[in-house]
Formats: C-alpha cells, sequence, structure tokens
C-alpha cells in the first residue's frame, strides 16, 4: 500500500516485546468498512490479490501457535499486533 499510494517517505516500524510484536505502516490504514474482513479467505481490495495471505496467517497464528492476531488504525496508517498468549 505504501507504493500504491505513493506515500512520501513510506515507513514500516516494527516493535517486539516479549510476546507481542506489533508492525505499523503510514499508508493512511485500512477502510473502516473493509477492516473486519482483512482476515477472511479471499478477501482483497487489490485487483491482483488473492485475499489469502492475512488469513493464513490468522490460521497460523491462532490455531498453530495458540496466539491472537488483531488489526487497528493509527492517526497515520495501520497496526497488525500478534500476540502469543500464555498456555
Amino acid at each position: 500500500m505504501l507504493l500504491e499510494r505513493e506515500i512520501p517517505s513510506p515507513k514500516i516500524v516494527i516493535i517486539i516485546d516479549k510476546a507481542q510484536v506489533s508492525i505499523s505502516d503510514n499508508a493512511g490504514g485500512i477502510k473502516l468498512s473493509n477492516i473486519e474482513k482483512v482476515f477472511e479467505p479471499y478477501f482483497s481490495t487489490k485487483t491482483k490479490g488473492l485475499g489469502i495471505g492475512l488469513y493464513m496467517s490468522k490460521v497460523i497464528i491462532e490455531k498453530n501457535m495458540g496466539g491472537k492476531i488483531e488489526v487497528k488504525n493509527s492517526q497515520n496508517g495501520a497496526i497488525f499486533s500478534f500476540f502469543i498468549l500464555e498456555k
């Protein structure tokens, strides 16, 4: 999205804190009408997108690792957070 939206000075920030990893960008965020759908299989806003990447990430993190993945918007862009839950 950074390149598609031609964001000046594009940036991706990765923060790792024990059992949490957060990845954010400054690409303007995800439309509110789409934010609840981004982890659904075959959902994509890209013309050549398959919509399988975020779905597979969710399956791996939640079913295979016992974790959680979520997305929210910030003032500048989207923030994806991954949590490894204690067993």
